[in-house]
């Protein structure tokens, strides 16, 4: 009987994602563009990609109401893990002033009240 043993062809990116003040961001997304595969970010801010084909690569982790961040040129080697935690800053989100204007007449015609006893 012949056995081959193989090694893997692949590692995995694993850390945690929390705000400027050390909470966890559950939910925010890291991924990696060129390999097109990610994950998300469970209730205490952790993740694990896996299966990533080794080479280098740029990381991104983004979240609503805070400033996307990459990481460049991560180097994902066969059978290592590599941690990566990130700590996102709130991002301002401004829009322009919106105004809404209307009118209303004080008394509807054709609209009655009737009381019931």
């Amino acid at each position: 009987m012949v056995s081959f043993i193989l090694a893997g062809t692949d590692g995995t990116i694993r850390g945690k994602v929390t705000d400027s003040e050390g909470k966890p961001l559950p939910g925010a997304n890291i991924y990696i563009p060129a390999a097109g595969i990610g994950a998300a970010a469970d209730a205490d801010g952790n993740y694990i990609i896996l299966n990533i084909p080794v080479g280098d690569y740029d990381v991104v982790v983004q979240m609503m109401g805070y400033q996307k961040q990459t990481i460049k040129e991560v180097s994902v080697m066969m059978d290592q893990t590599v941690w990566l935690n990130f700590k996102l800053p709130v991002a301002a989100v401004e829009g322009d002033e919106v105004e809404v204007l209307g009118t209303r007449p004080l008394v509807e015609k054709g609209t009655t009240a009737k009381k019931i006893t």
